[in-house]
């Protein structure tokens, strides 16, 4: 039983580390694909109040959340690169307009909105593979080990995403 536990950590670590490399991908394909140069204006999202950045972002990962459980997190990518490529526009664009310090302070948001969000692909792959073993334990009428430990494990991550996302959003929500 504990090396079939460390099988399972390994494949999601491998999870973890496509994903990651996924949104780099998905960053630098943006700057590379963004032509435009020059003045953006001013840009009217950036002026929102705390609770519409952070129910805006709750409800995009519990998307990630829903996506992984029903695709046994193997759709997730889609929406992480369509993240990472806007958000290597938005690097190009602004670095016409912005200083480094200026796009410093601009994405500090992201410090704790990324890895909330790789917290909810993870989330949601990790649910899919506990109902799954779950399901296929009760069909094989086997005794299940550590149902309690997964229980916690997800309570511990969703809490751990929220407490990211409420500080990104503070963060995000800082009048620019």
């Amino acid at each position: 039983m504990k090396l079939r536990f460390l099988n399972d950590e390994i494949k999601f670590q491998k999870h973890i580390i496509i994903h990651v490399c996924l949104f780099a991908i998905g960053i630098i394909v943006g700057i590379l694909a963004s032509k435009t140069e020059g003045n953006i204006g001013k840009i009217p999202f950036l002026s929102r109040p705390f609770h519409v950045y952070f129910f805006h972002n709750v409800l995009s990962c519990l998307i990630f959340i829903f996506l992984g459980v029903f695709t046994y997190g193997l759709l997730t990518w889609l929406p992480l690169l369509y993240n990472a490529f806007f958000l290597g526009v938005a690097i190009h664009l602004l670095s016409y307009q912005a200083s480094i310090v200026k796009m410093i302070y601009l994405f500090a948001h992201g410090l704790f909105e990324i890895p909330a969000i790789f917290l909810s692909i993870y989330l949601g792959r990790f649910l899919s593979y506990s109902c799954y073993h779950h399901l296929k334990n009760r069909i094989l009428k086997k005794k299940e080990a550590g149902k309690d430990k997964k229980f916690t494990i997800a309570i511990i991550l969703f809490l751990t995403m929220n407490i990211l996302l409420f500080i990104a959003s503070i963060i995000e929500s800082i009048s620019k």
